[in-house]
């Protein structure tokens, strides 16, 4: 599980540091959204957000003094938070594989979600993404060596957060659009609720 917590103070104790991927987490969610591609496309950089944002509250206490060059360049940001931002940029990556053209595209359906959305249609969305994944089954394995390849030599050799998010693409995904260190500014500050809730992040990211 990656070294991140969804606990208050950014103290870094044991007992939160695996709180983003649990049942509730954003770590976890974002792994759902393989079956509910739509919130995907709703909402994909309010996930990454979170992730982030719950990863630097696992952050202890004066981990940042004395850091210079920014959160993009900081050795303790990028410790807490590589490996989320790996896991988002390995989703992205089986989204683009099992779900591309197969709904609505990006932002299509936005005032359904705020709305509220039908049990139903959340059931029926899951059962089309289960379809998906079982026909592309083979798709997916054939892709793995690639994931692999995509992980060890361009992902996980990143000396800094900026070089991870431009190295997984995520630029377009952050909000500033390419401006890791405001996005990381806003992920560091973000409150409880929006490190813990993809959907409190929809904000929290604006």
């Amino acid at each position: 599980p990656p070294p991140s917590a969804a606990g208050g103070g950014g103290g870094g104790s044991p007992d939160k540091s695996h709180a983003a991927s649990l049942a509730d987490g954003p770590d976890y969610h974002a792994v759902a959204s393989l079956w509910f591609p739509d919130r995907w496309r709703e909402d994909k950089g309010g996930m990454l957000h979170s992730m982030v944002a719950a990863a630097m509250r696992g952050l202890p206490q004066g981990a940042m003094e004395g850091a210079e060059g920014g959160l993009g360049e900081a050795g303790p940001v990028l410790e807490a938070c590589k490996s989320s931002v790996i896991t988002f940029a390995l989703l992205k990556r089986l989204h683009a594989v099992l779900h591309k053209g197969s709904a609505q595209e990006a932002g299509a359906g936005g005032e359904e979600g705020k709305k509220g959305v039908d049990p139903a249609a959340w059931t029926a969305e899951a059962e089309s993404a289960q379809g998906s994944i079982i026909a592309h089954e083979m798709k997916v394995m054939g892709q793995c060596e690639e994931l692999v390849s995509l992980f060890e030599e361009e992902l996980a050799p990143c000396e800094s957060l900026s070089e991870l998010f431009d190295a997984a693409e995520l630029l377009h995904d952050i909000t500033p659009q390419g401006d890791t260190e405001a996005f990381l500014q806003s992920a560091l500050s973000a409150p409880a609720a929006v490190a813990s809730s993809p959907a409190a992040a929809r904000t929290g990211a604006a």
